[in-house]
């Protein structure tokens, strides 16, 4: 049995409006964690990132940014030497 025509277009939308972004924390022992999750805009993102059930050890925020997907940076080709610096 499959889904509805409606839902599956409902959520073929749903994933096209969701973007990825990587939440870097700093806990009260100086230990730094990051953890990537979707959400619709940097806002909503901000806001979940800072919810006290997302932060463990006393934790805050240091950086909410956006991920590009892979396709969208293009291909870049590094030497070993540009790899190291990264």
């Amino acid at each position: 049995m499959s889904n509805p025509p409606w839902y599956t277009i409902r959520m073929k939308n749903m994933r096209n409006k969701m973007k990825t972004f990587r939440v870097e924390t700093e806990d009260r022992y100086g230990r730094f964690n990051d953890y990537d999750f979707q959400a619709e805009s940097l806002e909503a993102a901000t806001a979940t990132a800072n919810e006290r059930v997302n932060l463990p050890n006393g934790a805050f925020v240091m950086d909410v940014k956006e991920i590009l997907p892979i396709g969208s940076q293009g291909t870049q080709v590094l030497t070993y030497a540009e790899s190291m610096e990264r």
